[in-house]
């Protein structure tokens, strides 16, 4: 049966030459759209295969916010290929589409095109750049030198630097401050002549003190540092007030400098960190709009025709939307569309799907988001399309959804705009319930906050007990989901459902590495098996895994004497190192996890982590050793946190806890509310910080202290624009989870503990309080006090294609019969790189690798930072690679003059290229007639079947007139012996790719070596 919405649907998927900003509330089945766009989008290629039109998959890139959501994606469009019976061919276009994050995303540009702009091709991803920054604070010793000439005076006189780093850590991508004018004059008249109205002898005392302080202030050098703001304190309200009044011009300009200069030095740092090879997440994003922002790089990326679909937009940062509307542009349209430059995305090439409503993480913005969604528009580059009915909710759920929406989701001051849900034609009826809580014992006094939390927590727990699972129209306890807006809450009901005999699993662990056992104590191991010389991580697992004390430790180290116990450690490490070698990722993590009893020992750890948690990590194993992933780059990564913090399954039989944010993405068949009638409460602001409104806007403003801040001379002041924000993000949590239930909504009602409950509480936001907007609709929800929820009437399911249900099982195999299959796996094919035939062992690191750059890697982030040598090698195979040889010598002469400022070494560059112009090489390819390809990716098998070659040619030529190819491999080796030395090395490499070529295609290949330092061609093989 058709859904309401179908047509919006089929338009998205069907129509994949427009683009589409889709508006896809909660539970509309955006994965699945996006999966049948694409499952469109190789339907294509299944008919340009056959001679009509170019293909289109190659180029197509899916970005999503997490690993695990891309990995959904991409398993989802591949079932529906498989449903459409398309050919093996168009799934090999498949497996060259982008599925991945936003992060990984512009990980390939700067791999594949950062070198043209002079970024390294290869660098290190650092979650954690605190010793960077220490760093760059030491080398840093004037931060007035950012600031404009004119301000630098007068900011070291009143301005503190210290106030100046904490805007530079955070500092919003893009920003752009204003430029301060000169400090502003004071006049102190009207302080030292203010008389008070009222007579006070404290207050006066107070006020002849701070006359004192601000004569000594108003009359220290001139040439004085850091003399900073005087402040305050005593004197009377009217005084205090008239006081901040005057100093507030000199506070503004504060924070204009503070501004101005965090950005200056935010940018200096970017640099400070790529100069290193070191990059963080948050710099991924601006590094990649660098590449845009140079004209012939840009040219390169947007020769590529990248066509983009974007999920989860409303999750995205300006600098993200940047990037991937910036390589969806047009070939020949320079400067970033988004900046007022270029063109827009060219038709097929952009697609968004999102939910500004869901937008609830800070770093992105809604405005941002919908200002962006009208911009395509009102540009037509984009049409906008809706998606309204829910695959989730039953039928009371988006009744009640639909009555609060509108006024939780006003599309007021920055807050996004509610759009009403339809259910879907089979759901079922569904019920929204309230559970009233009232005190179990008798409470003397006023309660406390935990109070509070334990007894609604008590009344929850108990009455879960009663009812049952079935009693809230669930399945099973692994169907039923608590939510609250603080973890420190969920604790309280963990331990009250434990009381009351119901297991609970709570979601909102620490993400920090050091704080989870499992991944720190399993990272050091891994890494001891992996570098068993590392002393210093050998200590460490000795100590806190293996508990040998500190007196054995010192003792080994200093005497080289060893105890029974350290010994027996020793020789297990060392077992495990030879047990491990060779075993596949998982198996290897697995095994080494095991053999020192790892679980169990978490197990009396304090704070130990989850269930599951190690079992997770072992999960992460499988994705590494896909990867590619060594046992040292695996341990690497859990050390330093830069793989993505695993996911701990649900367990079938415990209620899942979660916070409001993290039940973002997810679904149950019945979810609960706690804590709606208490107030959140969150740390004090800090100073300095940025302007909330100010993150998605210009000019950047900044709050310089809590005076500045509570004194603005707009009329709003921080404290009211941090309300609107926090409560406007509140607004979007609700909205989360009231739509998270496929059945039933529990809502606790904790009225009766609260003699008044705040505004600011989740109740007083949803509008249920005895005068809110909301408050008829409450009373009027049946109580669970009175009667359960039944389990809601049976809706039909819908069974997306990826859930195909596999079984086998495995026979019990003789002794002969498992040596049989041993001996026959010898004769397997195998794949062999032909750049491992090189003798090159000594210069190990030194010479370009042979990646498939066709295919953009998963997870390139743990790649070690490149020497000079490499850079510039991987500079001129990428110069090489994009050389119109058809086009002759002229051209070739322009194109490499106009790329020569972007090498690493634009000397060596320009030295190097005029050889190759004035070489035999340069003869041979300037011969009319022959046709080119560059970087040409082959997979040949020898006749004997023993071995196949996997492998890319650097530049390959057709010479029709003699019937024969030409095979060039280009070497920037600083090598002595030249050419002669040059074919000891590669000789059996490349004599693979004529091989290869002429087995292929039964016509001669000739074989050259080109050095690249003395412009030497060396021949290896004469066809």
């Amino acid at each position: 049966m058709p859904l309401p919405d179908q047509k919006a649907r089929d338009r998205f998927a069907l129509e994949t030459g427009q683009n589409f900003s889709v508006i896809a509330p909660a539970g509309v089945g955006k994965t699945t759209a996006i999966a049948h766009r694409v499952a469109q989008i190789a339907r294509h290629d299944a008919r340009a295969l056959s001679g009509r039109g170019a293909p289109l998959l190659p180029r197509l890139v899916v970005v999503t916010y997490t690993r695990k959501a891309a990995d959904e994606l991409r398993s989802r469009a591949r079932a529906e290929i498989v449903q459409a019976g398309l050919s093996p061919r168009v799934f090999g276009l498949f497996n060259e589409a982008y599925f991945g994050t936003i992060h990984s995303f512009c990980i390939e540009l700067l791999r594949r095109f950062g070198p043209l702009a002079g970024l390294p091709a290869r660098f290190t991803i650092e979650p954690d750049d605190t010793a960077l920054r220490l760093a760059f604070q030491r080398d840093t010793s004037d931060v007035a030198a950012f600031l404009p000439e004119d301000a630098r005076a007068a900011w070291r006189c009143f301005g503190n630097a210290e106030k100046i780093w904490p805007l530079v850590w955070n500092c919003p991508q893009g920003a752009k401050p204003s430029v301060p004018t000169q400090c502003p004059k004071l006049n102190l008249d009207e302080l030292f002549s203010f008389k008070r109205s009222k007579k006070n002898q404290k207050a006066e005392d107070n006020m002849h003190r701070a006359h004192e302080r601000l004569r000594r202030w108003r009359d220290a050098d001139g040439e004085a540092r850091a003399l900073g703001v005087p402040e305050v304190s005593g004197g009377g309200e009217e005084f205090e007030a008239l006081w901040n009044n005057t100093f507030q011009p000199v506070r503004e300009w504060l924070a204009a400098c503070a501004a101005y200069a965090a950005v200056g030095l935010a940018e200096t740092f970017a640099k400070f960190k790529e100069q290193r090879g070191c990059l963080g997440y948050d710099d991924l994003a601006p590094a990649a709009l660098r590449l845009l922002r140079n004209p012939v790089v840009a040219e390169r990326i947007h020769a590529r025709e990248f066509s983009v679909v974007l999920d989860e937009a409303q999750d995205t940062d300006p600098a993200q939307f940047a990037v991937l509307l910036g390589v969806a542009q047009p070939v020949g349209a320079p400067g970033l569309w988004v900046e007022g430059g270029g063109a827009p995305p060219a038709p097929g090439r952009f697609s968004m799907v999102g939910d500004p409503q869901q937008s609830i993480y800070r770093r992105a913005n809604v405005g941002v988001y919908w200002d962006l969604h009208e911009k395509l528009q009102q540009n037509r580059a984009a049409e906008a399309l809706e998606f309204t009915v829910t695959l989730r909710c039953d039928s009371a759920i988006v009744a009640s959804v639909n009555q609060r929406g509108p006024d939780l989701l006003h599309g007021r001051a920055g807050q996004a705009k509610f759009v009403p849900l339809q259910a879907r034609p089979a759901a079922g009826s569904g019920g929204v319930w309230r559970l009233p809580v009232t005190w179990a014992q008798n409470i003397s006094g006023k309660p406390n906050v935990s109070q509070l939390i334990q007894a609604e927590a008590q009344v929850l727990a108990r009455w879960l007990a009663h009812a049952g699972f079935a009693g809230v129209g669930a399945d099973g306890w692994g169907k039923v989901a608590v939510l609250a807006p603080r973890r420190d809450w969920l604790e309280v009901v963990e331990l009250e459902l434990r009381a009351a005999g119901i297991e609970p699993q709570l979601h909102a662990g620490d993400r920090t590495p050091g704080a989870n056992p499992a991944r720190t104590w399993l990272g050091a191991l891994l890494g001891v098996l992996a570098d068993p010389g590392d002393d210093f991580e050998i200590i460490g697992v000795l100590r806190e895994i293996f508990g040998i004390s500190d007196d054995e430790l010192f003792h080994w180290c200093r005497e080289r004497t060893i105890s029974r116990s350290l010994a027996a450690a020793l020789n297990l490490l060392e077992h495990l190192r030879r047990d491990v070698a060779g075993k596949p990722l998982r198996e290897a993590v697995a095994t080494a996890a095991n053999s020192v009893r790892l679980r169990e020992r978490i197990a009396v750890f304090p704070e130990q982590p989850a269930p599951g948690a190690l079992e997770a990590l072992f999960d992460q194993a499988v994705l590494a050793d896909a990867r590619g992933d060594t046992l040292a780059e695996f341990a690497r990564s859990l050390r330093r946190g830069s793989v993505e913090a695993a996911e701990v399954p649900a367990r079938s039989t415990a209620v899942q806890l979660l916070t409001n944010h993290k039940a973002k993405g997810l679904e149950w068949q019945a979810v609960i509310q706690f804590g709606l009638f208490l107030k959140p409460s969150f740390p004090s602001s800090q100073y300095p910080r940025w302007q909330p409104s100010a993150i998605a806007g210009t000019p950047l403003k900044c709050f310089y202290d809590k005076a500045h801040a509570a004194g603005g001379t707009d009329g709003n002041n921080f404290s009211n624009r941090e309300h609107d924000t926090r409560r406007a993000e509140f607004e979007r949590l609700l909205y989360v989870a009231i739509t998270r239930p496929r059945h039933t909504l529990i809502l606790m009602d904790a009225a009766a503990l609260v003699e008044k409950s705040p505004t600011a509480s989740l109740a007083g936001i949803l509008g249920i309080l005895n005068d809110g907007a909301a408050r008829a609709w409450w009373e009027k929800l049946p109580e669970l006090s009175k009667k359960s929820p039944k389990k809601a009437k049976a809706s039909a399911k819908i069974i997306p294609v990826a859930a195909l249900s596999v079984s086998w099982s495995i026979p019990e195999w003789s002794a002969d019969v498992f040596a049989d299959m041993v001996a026959r796996t010898s004769q397997f094919t195998r794949r062999v790189r032909p750049s491992s035939l090189a003798r090159h062992s000594a210069l190990a690191g030194a010479e370009r690798a042979e990646p498939d750059l066709s295919a953009p890697p998963e997870f390139p982030e743990e790649q070690p930072a490149p020497t000079a040598a490499v850079a510039y090698g991987n500079w001129w195979h990428d110069l090489m690679e994009h050389t119109p040889w058809a086009a002759g010598r002229e051209t070739w002469t322009a194109f490499w003059e106009k790329h020569l400022a972007s090498a690493p070494e634009p000397e060596r560059a320009r030295a190097e290229t005029a050889l190759l112009l004035r070489s035999p090489l340069a003869v041979r390819l300037g011969e009319p007639g022959l046709e080119f390809a560059a970087e040409l990716p082959f997979l040949w098998a020898e006749p004997n079947g023993a071995r196949a070659f996997d492998g890319c040619v650097d530049l390959v030529v057709w010479d029709a007139k003699n019937s024969r190819w030409l095979v060039v491999d280009w070497k920037t080796d600083r090598v002595e012996g030249g050419g002669e030395e040059l074919r000891r090395r590669y000789a059996a490499q490349i004599e693979v790719y004529a091989r290869a070529l002429t087995a292929m295609t039964n016509a001669p290949a000739e074989a050259f070596l080109y050095g690249t330092r003395a412009g030497e061609l060396t021949p290896l093989t004469g066809g």
